[in-house]
């Protein structure tokens, strides 16, 4: 049966119960909102660089647990350079986490900022919170003496790139347009 929805209260009083349907059909309309917003959120927090991370270091552990094929790197340098290497990633996403709060504005991947952050560390790399994500995937391939695993940092840090900086640095074009092309211009995306 077709639905003939009209705006007036005169259309409801002609076609009895099509105010019930109308309430029906914005039910509906608001779940569908809902379900389909629930989603976008869910993608929106399973898809991020740190759940990416996660994944990437648990491949390194499980390469170093289960196909070794007897490679290593262990020596005390090595050691030294992986408690380095992750000091100095999370040191760099605590101060970069600073600087969002600081300049009140979003550090949620999937939404663009109110203004653009061009002090601290975002004086020399537009993305330094992926550059410390960079460091703690090696730290850690590194801590866990999985040598195949090295193949994963420029694989991750190509993933990063397509799926998050590339969409994120577009969004900044289109919202800050010439004062973003000057921070392009003068701070490069890594280092």
């Amino acid at each position: 049966a077709a639905l003939t929805v009209s705006g007036t209260a005169e259309g409801c009083k002609r076609h009895p119960g099509s105010h019930m349907r109308l309430l029906g059909i914005f039910a509906l309309v608001l779940i569908d909102c809902r379900r389909s917003s629930g989603r976008r959120a869910m993608r929106d927090l399973i898809d991020t660089p740190p759940v990416w991370l996660i994944l990437f270091i648990a491949a390194a552990w499980a390469q170093s647990r289960v196909l070794p094929l007897g490679l290593s790197v262990e020596h005390p340098v090595a050691d030294l350079l992986s408690g380095l290497l992750i000091g100095g990633g999370l040191v760099l996403i605590l101060t970069s986490a600073l600087a969002f709060r600081k300049h009140r504005t979003t550090i949620m991947q999937h939404q663009t900022p109110e203004r653009i952050i061009q002090s601290g560390v975002y004086a020399r790399s537009r993305n330094p919170i992926f550059l410390a994500d960079a460091l703690l995937l090696l730290g850690f391939i590194l801590r866990f003496d999985a040598v195949l695993s090295f193949v994963l940092v420029p694989i991750f840090v190509w993933w990063i790139e397509k799926r998050f900086i590339l969409p994120e640095e577009d969004r900044m074009r289109r919202t800050f347009r010439l004062e973003y092309a000057r921070y392009e211009q003068k701070v490069r995306r890594w280092l």
